[in-house]
């Protein structure tokens, strides 16, 4: 979860005025997909708490 904070603060850092429109799209869509991930991971503790987290992931509990 540490390289999301990362990557985030890096994100972050990028100066608005030398960003054309669809740049400042794509940032503000990038921070809220690290957002997400991190509320997800770190908030509601979704891979702890909720199996189904794991069934997209090609992991399969059977044998």
């Amino acid at each position: 979860m540490q390289w999301l904070h990362v990557h985030r603060t890096q994100t972050e850092m990028f100066d608005q005025n030398s960003l054309n429109a669809s740049e400042r799209f794509e940032q503000r869509y990038l921070l809220s997909r690290i957002d997400t991930d991190l509320f997800w991971l770190e908030r509601a503790q979704l891979p702890f708490t909720n199996p189904a987290f794991y069934l997209n992931s090609g992991l399969d509990p059977g044998v």
